[in-house]
């Protein structure tokens, strides 16, 4: 089997796993009026909240993971 048929196969709970382990996702968001940026981890849940995208980047790289850009 190719990996790509290994990926179709997967649930969607794997395909979450796959990436919940040393991922985080950042995309800009809009909170109270103001543009911010949030930081997410591989199931979706917010795990931060920053007012630019290098403090997002900081918090993400100090605590061991991969940032992963949202737009």
């Amino acid at each position: 089997m190719s990996g790509l048929d290994d990926l179709k196969q997967m649930s969607p709970q794997d395909f979450l796993a796959l990436g919940s382990l040393g991922i985080a996702y950042i995309r800009p968001v809009s909170e109270a009026g103001a543009a911010c940026y949030a930081v997410h981890t591989a199931d979706g849940s917010q795990a931060g909240l920053f007012d630019n995208e290098d403090e997002a980047i900081a918090a993400v790289l100090e605590n061991g993971l991969e940032p992963v850009s949202i737009h």
